[in-house]
This record gives C-alpha cells, structure tokens and sequence, in this order.
C-alpha cells in the first residue's frame, strides 16, 4: 500500500521527534536532523515497518558558506514512497557517520562527500580519489572558496 506524504510526516512525527524535526516544503516531507543522530535516525526510518526506507536514492552536499547541507533522498519500494532528510554542518569541523551498514550504496555518495566537500565520513574505510586524478592535490572543488590549479579558469558568475 502506498504511503501519501502526509502518512509520512505522521509516522515520522509519532515514532521518530526525537531524533528528528520536521521542515515545511511545499513538495514532499524534509526531516532535519542533528549529526549526532544521523545514524540513529536512519536506522530506524529502515528498519521501522511502518516507513521501510530500504532504498537510498543519493547523498548531495551545498556549500552554504559557514556550513554544509548534507541531502539525503530514501525510498521504500515497500510502501511507494520518497522521503529527504539533511544534515547541517559546520564548515571548519564538517563530519557524518557512515551509513554504509544502513544502505551499502553510502560507499560511493559518501565518498564523493569527501573528495569532492572535505567532509569527513566517520567509519568510511575507503576515504580517497575515485572522481579526481589519484595525484591531486588542489583542494575540494565543490566548495565555493575554491580557487583551483594555477591553469584553471572559473567559468564567470551571472549577473542577475
């Protein structure tokens, strides 16, 4: 049986408000959660039957100056529905727990969280280049202070 969104929040709002609260969008449930109770969270919105977010869509990051937003999208094929969570982190002490014991597939998202962010990821074992050269060296290219190697050449701002 398919979950509507509003099934979702209620669910959320009846088993999980401790772990979690939840952000008005206009779209689809956006549950905001502390980093220390990322993997918490994520364990029970799989494991509980009533939710069964057995399916992890992907991980996104936005650099938002003094902090990270860190977007995960889940799914459960069980019930037909979507849900994303995110996690705020401060830029200077940027670090998640890996979720790769929830969702196997963290591995590759989480690593790119890494090589492409600098964010940490607690318990990842395989933290390294997979996106950029093995030799690189210049930095996080998705933060928005990033300058690059000397020959790059930033493609200009927009104005509005």
């Amino acid at each position: 049986m398919a979950m509507t969104f509003e099934n979702v929040k209620d669910q959320l709002n009846a088993s999980l408000s401790n772990l979690m609260s939840l952000v008005e969008s206009t779209r689809e449930p956006m549950a905001l959660v502390k980093a220390t109770d990322l993997k918490a969270f994520a364990r029970a919105i799989h494991d509980d039957e009533k939710l069964k977010f057995d399916f992890l869509n992907s991980i996104a990051s936005v650099d938002c100056g003094e902090t990270f937003e860190i977007i995960y999208s889940v799914s459960s094929i069980t019930h037909c529905s979507r849900l994303d969570f995110k996690v705020i982190v401060d830029r200077a002490t940027a670090e998640v727990e890996t979720l790769q014991e929830v969702w196997a597939c963290a591995d590759w998202y989480e690593r790119e969280l890494w090589e492409l962010y600098g964010i940490k990821v607690k318990g990842h074992e395989e933290l390294g280049t997979f996106l950029l050269p093995e030799e690189w060296t210049d930095g996080f290219p998705m933060r928005k202070d990033w300058q690059g190697p000397a020959d790059f050449i930033p493609f200009p701002e927009i104005e509005k």
